[in-house]
């Protein structure tokens, strides 16, 4: 994540694994464990008893954990903090996260054509 105040200056964030990652980590570390793509697995504690469903729900709770930790020390400093998710997995994430969140998949891009934009009209 990445942290801009009021005055846009970076106020720094974590670089951290995402959801593919995390699963890719996991199978290249033990080779038995299967190589998995992200897959949307409804939370239950008790029901991870496929090594599949539990290093699912393992990536994505853990991921997701640290997301919360993350947007709450951020609020603590700076309560009116706009949240904004990017990336591929940003919007399986928004939804379990408090309200607030917005999900844009494509906010990059749009940020880049602006900058473009701003410059060609110098």
């Amino acid at each position: 994540g990445t942290l801009l105040d009021a005055a846009n200056t970076l106020r720094g964030g974590p670089i951290s694994p995402g959801w593919t990652m995390r699963l890719e980590a996991m199978a290249a570390g033990a080779r038995v464990l299967p190589r998995l793509s992200p897959e949307s697995v409804p939370f239950s504690p008790t029901g991870t008893i496929t090594t599949e469903s539990s290093m699912q729900q393992g990536a994505y709770h853990g991921m997701l954990a640290e997301m919360q930790f993350w947007i709450a020390s951020w609020r603590q400093e700076y309560p009116d903090v706009a949240i904004y998710l990017t990336g591929g997995d940003g919007s399986a994430f928004a939804k379990p996260l408090e309200s607030g969140i917005f999900a844009a998949s494509n906010l990059e891009a749009l940020g880049i054509f602006a900058q473009y934009d701003y410059e060609k009209n110098l």
